[in-house]
């Protein structure tokens, strides 16, 4: 049995059939979380007002215990001027579907978002969260365009 476990985990491994861990989809993108985040995260996704669309993470035991536990939120602007109003912003760019065209940024906390309970937590996600932002994968006829 063992030796057709390590058979069969060489195969996944070879073909690129190995999760990644956890993929998050919205309207315009996905993301995938990694495995490291596996029970540490919360996340949701909102609209307001046909202005912004937004899919946040959270540090699951800081959000709970109402520190606020923010990680990293990719927005989806529906104009250019309404995110420069933002303290940290990292502009990622404009992305269309060929009818449509949003422009689509990652914010992070400017403000300390856990205690000491759940500093070890948020730090895990805090220092990974790149990885998510890197993962970024355009759905539904969404893709950046040049501006």
């Amino acid at each position: 049995m063992k030796k057709l476990l390590c058979v069969l985990t060489v195969v996944l491994l070879l073909c690129g059939c190995q999760s990644k861990g956890d993929v998050i989809k919205t309207k315009y993108f996905q993301v995938t979380v990694p495995h490291s985040w596996e029970e540490l995260y919360l996340y949701e996704i909102y609209e307001v007002d046909n202005n912004v669309y937004s899919l946040i993470f959270y540090d699951k035991d800081s959000n709970v215990r109402d520190f606020g536990g923010h990680i990293v939120t990719f927005s989806i602007y529906y104009n250019k001027d309404e995110f420069d109003y933002l303290p940290s912003y990292n502009y990622l760019g404009k992305i269309s579907n060929g009818n449509n065209s949003y422009y689509i940024v990652t914010e992070l906390p400017t403000d300390v978002q856990f205690d000491t309970s759940t500093e070890d937590s948020y730090k895990k996600l805090a220092d990974s969260y790149e990885s998510v932002i890197n993962s970024i994968e355009y759905i539904n006829g969404y893709q950046l365009v040049k501006e």
